[in-house]
């Protein structure tokens, strides 16, 4: 007698969740999310690692959030240093517009 499944873990966060994107998925090379991953949070991430090969959406906001984060803290490096013109304030706030992250991801297995 197989434990109902109950979710995947995110490789992230290490926690089950019912609804995750994987990484090797269509959505994930879209947002470069394992890039992102090992560039911004050094996470490094093998598809023959034996561990999970998903993330929760919670998760894919965090590294989406970090890169904005970098990336602006990069721009206003290069203004103090004045190699770069100062640029209008930025909203960091991550606002997905894919509908993988507001609503249920394309990725949610087969729940008994």
């Amino acid at each position: 007698m197989q434990a109902p499944v109950l979710g995947y873990f995110c490789n992230m966060c290490a926690e089950v969740h019912r609804y995750v994107i994987p990484l090797y998925g269509n959505e994930s090379r879209r947002l470069e999310l394992v890039d992102k991953m090992e560039k911004y949070l050094f996470v490094r991430v093998h598809e023959w690692v034996p561990l999970p090969k998903t993330i929760c959406r919670r998760c894919v906001l965090v590294v989406l959030q970090v890169e904005q984060y970098y990336l602006h803290l990069t721009r206003l490096a290069l203004e103090l240093a004045g190699l770069a013109p100062p640029e209008e304030p930025i909203d960091l706030t991550v606002k997905p517009s894919q509908p993988a992250l507001l609503g249920r991801p394309p990725f949610h297995g087969n729940h008994q």
